[in-house]
């Protein structure tokens, strides 16, 4: 009978053990959430109410590399996340309409893939973006409260990327590897007033910065004169007239390229080129 009792004991002991260890673990409850079978994908994110998400501190969660479409699209109390090492990718319209304005902090130092509206319309303030091969198309359109971006490596930033982000007033892609600005990928952020882009660049596409009305200096690091595809691309819609700063010994091949002729008196060498 004595052993049967401590038998006893020594089972509710190892229970309430087990418990207190999952206790510990402050895993995220399962039932807020909705993963793929294998568990790489978060498909959808059920508990409307939550405020914050530490994805990288939950034993699911971690091991998460895809954000599926429209993942969080109802979640529009969400202020801040923290999206786990093993990230690869963010489908269209994971984030559309979140607020964020905590910020997202990503952790992964390898190139992901960023869809379609994936941060559309948030209120995110600040932003710090890892390696990527490309910013799709309205990334982040539409998110007026975006004071600030620091880029990792992008090759090309999307059409409408950051179309209508009215707060950011700089953009530095110097040493980014970019190769293309898109279409009308910083149309309509009204007070931008510097832009600096890298050597690498090759392209930038209609209306890309149209209606930036603030528009005081554009620095090109570019010594072969990249491709303006239309004139429009650089047109602020104000009176006031952008400084283009060129490296030195290329301004006459920049004043008499396509469409950048139409620039040609604002056309300038910065001194430390």
């Amino acid at each position: 009978m004595k052993k049967i009792l401590f038998l006893a004991s020594l089972a509710l002991a190892f229970t309430n053990c087990s418990k207190s260890n999952d206790d510990d673990n402050h895993d995220i409850p399962a039932k807020d959430y909705e993963l793929s079978e294998d568990g790489l994908t978060l498909k959808s994110w059920k508990n409307l109410d939550t405020k914050t998400i530490d994805m990288e501190s939950d034993s699911k969660l971690q091991k998460v590399n895809t954000i599926g479409e429209y993942a969080f699209r109802q979640a529009a109390k969400l202020e801040s996340i923290i999206l786990p090492k093993n990230l690869k990718e963010i489908g269209t319209g994971a984030f559309y309409g979140a607020n964020l304005k905590g910020g997202v902090t990503f952790n992964t130092s390898a190139k992901i893939t960023i869809g379609e509206d994936a941060f559309k319309s948030t209120e995110i303030t600040t932003l710090g973006l890892p390696n990527l091969t490309e910013l799709s198309k309205g990334a982040f359109q539409g998110c007026s409260k975006l004071k600030e971006v620091k880029f990792g490596k992008i090759t090309k930033i999307g059409e409408d990327a950051f179309r209508g982000c009215l707060s950011l007033t700089e953009i530095n892609l110097d040493g980014t590897d970019l190769k293309e600005v898109g279409r009308a990928a910083f149309s309509g952020c009204e007070h931008i007033e510097k832009v600096t882009l890298p050597a690498t660049l090759k392209k930038i596409d209609n209306m890309a910065f149209f209606a930036c009305f603030v528009f005081q200096q554009l620095t090109m690091k570019a010594t072969e004169v990249p491709t303006l595809v239309s004139a429009n691309a650089l047109d602020t819609g104000s009176k006031i007239k952008t400084n283009i700063f060129v490296p030195k010994g290329t301004e006459n091949s920049y004043k008499t390229a396509e469409n950048w002729s139409y620039y040609k008196d604002q056309i300038l060498v910065k001194p430390e080129f």
